[in-house]
């Protein structure tokens, strides 16, 4: 991946357009970051907003399409955002962080240098918080859920972050009712570490592949 994004940085020195990576390049000369500043802020919008948006979507559209009374209401879906949010939990965990002295973490002891990770997508599952935690309740009050972390590592474009998440759901369900799944919903693949079957761990969490078909409200039917 660290060698794809000095690929592109290079690529776009050559031929800057009008795209994120070229604007970034502009600011990152303006503001005298080096080459490794500046892919690891490339990959770091990578990885917190495109991958979790899309993880987000095909997340979402799994859980509403196993749930038509629901999809039958998009005013309740979006009244209930949080709460889906929490149910899909895109960005599955965070980043690690390192002990930086001799510690002892509900019983395991970490030495200097070892890495915690916490699994966020598993925190809002966890059923001494959440009522039927593994129900998706769009009447629920959720607060105090982890999809955006918690205290000093909360999110900083958690705005931005729920901005892409409603208009992507939101012109889904608006501008094709007629959506489906190509294939029944319980063979679909998921990442790693998803919570649709959790076995290892995964930074985002998702379906692999999302395939669909599509039949128009007109008189053509169109499949793809």
């Amino acid at each position: 991946m660290s060698e794809l994004m000095h690929d592109l940085v290079a690529y776009r020195r050559r031929r800057p357009g009008a795209d994120a990576v070229s604007a970034m390049i502009a600011h990152a000369d303006a503001a005298g970051l080096d080459e490794g500043q500046l892919t690891s802020t490339l990959f770091l919008l990578l990885v917190s907003a495109y991958e979790p948006v899309a993880d987000f979507l095909t997340s979402s559209l799994y859980a509403l399409w196993h749930r038509p009374d629901l999809l039958a209401e998009p005013a309740l879906v979006f009244e209930g955002f949080d709460e889906l949010l929490r149910y899909t939990s895109p960005l599955a965990a965070t980043m690690p962080r390192f002990a930086l002295e001799p510690t002892e973490l509900y019983g395991a002891e970490l030495a200097p240098g070892d890495a915690v990770i916490v699994h966020i997508a598993l925190a809002n599952r966890d059923p001494r918080r959440f009522a039927a935690p593994n129900r998706l309740d769009l009447t629920r009050t959720v607060g105090q859920d982890l999809a955006f972390a918690h205290g000093p590592h909360f999110c900083l474009g958690s705005g931005l972050a729920v901005g892409l998440c409603r208009t992507a759901l939101g012109a889904v369900l608006r501008r094709l009712p007629g959506l489906a799944a190509a294939q029944p919903l319980d063979t679909l693949p998921w990442q790693r570490g998803s919570t649709g079957g959790i076995t290892h761990l995964h930074v985002t969490a998702g379906l692999t592949a999302l395939p669909v078909t599509y039949q128009s409200q007109s008189r053509h039917a169109v499949v793809s």
